[in-house]
């Protein structure tokens, strides 16, 4: 499909600002290909979304490993990620981590059973992961210019 418009100034400068839009069947089909488009993974086509749950797990031990807070949680479901959160310069955990679950129906389960449970002598906190990024501005006590 052509548009034509007449050679003036205008019709020049409307036409080089314009940001073409996609058309609807270009468009990816899953978040894999384009995780910018969709919030969770899912079949755009049919309307299917599978949520993911991301789990806080807190007061760790100092020796627990990936493979075995995997194992923990592997019993209630497939875990999908693990992420045991180290120092940066030593590399020593920092006695927290995260586990996602592709499945909020077994994610709950785990956080109900495990939370508290003691590993290596510490109750760990076991609670969905809060996403982050919707933190209120602190206010500053710093009085106002005018």
């Amino acid at each position: 499909m052509t548009i034509r418009l007449p050679p003036s100034g205008l019709a020049k400068n409307i036409i080089l600002n314009t940001i073409p839009i996609a058309h609807p069947e270009h468009q990816p089909a899953s978040s894999d290909s384009n995780p910018l488009l969709f919030g969770a993974a899912g079949d755009v086509a049919t309307g299917e979304r599978h949520l993911r749950m991301n789990i806080y797990i807190g007061n760790l031990a100092n020796n627990i490993t990936e493979d075995r807070l995997k194992a923990l949680f592997a019993e209630f479901g497939e875990v999908e990620h693990v992420k045991v959160i180290k120092d940066r310069f030593s590399g020593t955990p920092k006695g927290y981590g995260f586990i996602e679950m592709p499945s909020n129906s077994e994610a709950d389960q785990a956080i109900k059973a495990l939370n508290g449970n003691r590993i290596d002598g510490n109750a760990i906190k076991v609670r969905p992961a809060d996403p982050g990024g919707k933190r209120k501005k602190k206010r500053s006590l710093r009085r106002k210019r005018y």
